[in-house]
């Protein structure tokens, strides 16, 4: 199910690249690569093993091209994933996992305009609380997808945040549970997924169903314009302080974001599946530029994260999301609950990427290094 970007870039202002620029490809070697020795190759080969799930599952026969630096160009197709997915070694240990990357892939390094730097982000699942019914306590409904937004198009007028804040859907049933907290709810609607505990002592989901179609506006940026918070300390959990600190300012700010998202409700909490369709590995996941780059696809991930220190992970593209835009931009899937928010509204680094394509892509194409 595809689901709204599950970034904290949406409450930021430090959103790098709007544009989806095309990413150059420089030939690497998994021996240059510093930190690939010594991760954990079993539990990324766990999070690939999800994807081709979803590729044996899918018919899908997509095919990506990419530049290589001097002038050749390589595509990948599904198939060539497939290829190395059927090559899946039976044994799990790092070891194997490790042989297993080396011998059916080959490393590149993603640039933008030549450079390797992006911008790396985090977000993970919330846990809130919620219940069946209306009360002074649970005020704050979460909204189904209203049919006439169900094809995906979107209406001429379609109601904004404000709008629909002020009852524009009230009376049309599409209210799935209420919440007691307006400040999570909004982050709610920024991550794009979540788990409610209700009051009786389920759990339920909440997934991405859709939106409305406008604009999203990031309520950080137009904090920090406004000198409420200054901008190099712009971070979630800074967000949300301040809101909770002036409750009398917080239906104001909520609406200078005209999008709103709408969600669909799974009784049995299942594990939050991410655009792909594959469950979510907490820090093993990764969302990505789909516009530029398959699911599926393994990553190599450079950067420093906040109480984790320096990654060198190899990811998997499994998720997506409306601000991870451009070659060299991406989002960490922490989990959920407070450690991942802790590390999720703290992520906002520097980083690398470097892609592992198919070998049989490889040979394929003129970009055979």
């Amino acid at each position: 199910m595809k689901r709204l970007g599950l970034m904290l870039c949406l409450c930021l202002s430090a959103c790098w690249w709007q544009a989806a620029d095309r990413p150059t490809l420089y030939p690497a070697q998994f021996t240059h690569l510093p930190g690939w020795a010594e991760d954990n190759h079993a539990a990324a080969l766990e999070a690939f093993q999800a994807s081709c799930a979803a590729l044996w599952k899918s018919p899908a026969t997509w095919e990506t091209s990419f530049h290589i630096t001097g002038g050749h160009s390589l595509s990948v197709q599904a198939e060539d994933l497939r290829k190395a997915c059927g090559a899946l070694p039976k044994e799990r240990t790092a070891a194997t996992a490790r042989r297993f990357f080396e011998a059916y892939f080959t490393p590149y390094q993603l640039t933008r305009d030549g450079w390797p730097a992006g911008l790396i982000t985090g977000y993970y699942a919330p846990v809130l609380k919620g219940s069946e019914r209306r009360s002074a306590r649970f005020a704050w409904p979460v909204y189904g997808l209203p049919p006439e937004f169900a094809t995906g198009a979107t209406p001429d007028t379609a109601p904004d945040r404000a709008a629909i804040e002020a009852g524009a859907l009230q009376g049309r049933g599409l209210e799935l549970l209420w919440l007691e907290d307006p400040v999570m709810r909004f982050f709610l609607h920024v991550q794009g997924s979540g788990y409610v505990e209700m009051e009786d002592g389920r759990r339920v989901q909440l997934r991405y169903a859709g939106k409305n179609g406008l604009p999203y506006v990031a309520i950080g940026r137009v904090m920090a314009e406004r000198g409420l918070i200054p901008l190099e300390q712009v971070t979630m959990p800074a967000i949300r302080t301040w809101l909770r600190a002036h409750p009398d300012k917080q239906a104001e700010l909520f609406a200078q974001n005209p999008s709103y998202v709408f969600f669909t409700r799974e009784e049995d909490a299942p594990p939050v599946v991410g655009a792909q369709g594959t469950p979510l590995f907490a820090g093993r996941s990764l969302a990505v530029d789909s516009t530029l780059y398959p699911y599926g696809m393994p990553l190599f991930l450079t950067t420093a994260v906040p109480q984790g220190g320096l990654w060198q992970r190899l990811m998997v593209a499994q998720d997506t999301g409306s601000a991870i835009r451009g070659p060299v931009r991406a989002d960490i899937y922490f989990g959920e609950g407070a450690a991942a928010e802790a590390q999720a509204g703290h992520m906002n680094q520097p980083g690398s990427l470097v892609m592992l394509i198919p070998n049989a892509a490889v040979e394929r194409s003129h970009g055979t290094p």
